[in-house]
């Protein structure tokens, strides 16, 4: 029977042979073809890569610089103004008390930070110009102390402030470091 099998098949063969190569060839082509997509993959992936990293490296580098910058500019910048305020503020660090400050530099008054607002709103004396306290500057401290002509906050951190006086300057202990 396989050798009458043959011949019958043999004929059909010669129109199915067509049909039997493209049967390999799909096997052939799926294997070609995970090896052959990883292969442009592998080509296009370093090409990529080539094109992100000078992209990446360059935003590295313009946010490392400027860090470089602030920390120079910090040891700068610091005035003798603003030496003397760093003084005090680690004099009172842990104190919960704030110092305040007329325009020549003198220490008017101490009080604590928890009363430091009612203080201000009470307080009728107009030659205060900074205030240097332990604690979080506040936007009710500053609208407080744009209220009175006070020009400098001093305060271990800032808080939320949703706008900013023109006329006020702040200085956290960051800044002062």
């Amino acid at each position: 029977e396989p050798v009458i099998e043959e011949p019958v098949e043999e004929v059909p063969e010669t129109e199915e042979e067509p049909e039997a190569e493209e049967l390999p060839e799909v096997k052939e082509e799926p294997v070609e073809e995970p090896a052959a997509e990883p292969e442009p993959v592998a080509e296009e992936a370093p090409a990529e890569v080539k094109e992100k990293e000078p992209v990446e490296e360059e935003p590295k580098r313009a946010i490392r610089a400027p860090v470089k910058r602030k920390s120079s500019k910090k040891d700068k910048v610091l005035t003798e103004e603003q030496e003397n305020y760093k003084a005090i503020l680690s004099e009172i660090s842990g104190t919960k008390n704030s110092v305040l400050i007329d325009g020549e530099g003198n220490q008017l008054d101490k009080v604590e930070v928890k009363n430091l607002a009612n203080y201000l709103k009470e307080s009728t004396a107009e030659n205060i110009t900074t205030i240097v306290f332990d604690g979080v500057i506040s936007q009710n401290i500053l609208d407080i102390a744009s209220g009175k002509g006070i020009k400098t906050l001093v305060g271990k951190n800032k808080g939320k402030i949703a706008k900013l006086p023109a006329e006020i300057t702040i200085w956290t202990r960051t800044d002062l470091l």
